[in-house]
């Protein structure tokens, strides 16, 4: 088994929640601290793809004509007390 696929099998029993930290790295013969690291590549392999996901919706979402503004949804808050109105 090459290094490759005993991390993949590392991060497989991670993922499935069946086991603890101790238990997965008994069962593929390593330190704790290999087990350790499989989960931060994951997490960190998480947020990378986060992060890849909400630009590329980003860019989808931009009309190119315009300045580019963040959307961050409807507020309540402007709703409630209709902030875009100026009837001062």
């Amino acid at each position: 088994m090459s290094m490759r696929d005993l991390i993949i099998d590392i991060q497989s029993d991670i993922v499935s929640g069946e086991l603890s930290f101790q238990e997965i790295a008994q069962k593929h013969e390593v330190s704790l601290s290999w087990v350790n690291e499989a989960w931060e590549m994951l997490c960190e392999q998480e947020a990378h793809m986060a992060e890849h996901v909400a630009g590329y919706h980003d860019e989808l979402e931009r009309d190119h004509d315009e300045p580019y503004e963040p959307d961050y949804g409807d507020s309540w808050y402007e709703d409630q007390y209709d902030l875009d109105s100026q009837d001062f």
